[in-house]
């Protein structure tokens, strides 16, 4: 269950004890996984923080309206988390160009990457879109 204490517990945590002294329209950035919205067959714990975390992100929006509560959609990041998974994966700083660039058109969602063709495929063929990431 620690990836519900760092994925989930730990950034509502932060966030309740930032809110208090942060400037009305400050930024707070979640970085959420496109699994929040459809679950991968062997990451069930994963995907349910990151689903609550794009939820929270929601709720926040709602009651801090002065505030920008950002939601990041990241691809799989080249890290040395990562090192032994095969496949396209973007690098760290193309993601923080992403982010950056999101945070400074206040965009509320932030897909970063290949997670935009997912986007789209969540919109117009969801069912496609689940089998695609299930795997």
């Amino acid at each position: 269950m620690q990836e519900i204490t760092v994925n989930l517990t730990a950034p509502i945590l932060l966030t309740r004890h930032l809110l208090p002294n942060l400037a009305p329209d400050a930024h707070i950035v979640m970085v959420g996984s496109v699994l929040g919205y459809t679950p991968k067959r062997v990451s069930a714990v994963y995907s349910a923080s990151k689903a609550g975390l794009r939820l929270f992100a929601a709720a926040l929006r709602l009651q801090y309206p002065s505030l920008y509560i950002q939601d990041v959609m990241v691809p799989v990041l080249d890290t040395p988390m990562t090192a032994h998974r095969k496949g396209a994966k973007a690098s760290a700083a193309t993601a923080a160009r992403a982010i950056l660039t999101g945070m400074q058109q206040r965009k509320p969602q932030i897909w970063v990457g290949q997670t935009k063709v997912i986007r789209w495929l969540l919109r117009l063929a969801p069912t496609l879109a689940a089998k695609i990431i299930a795997k």
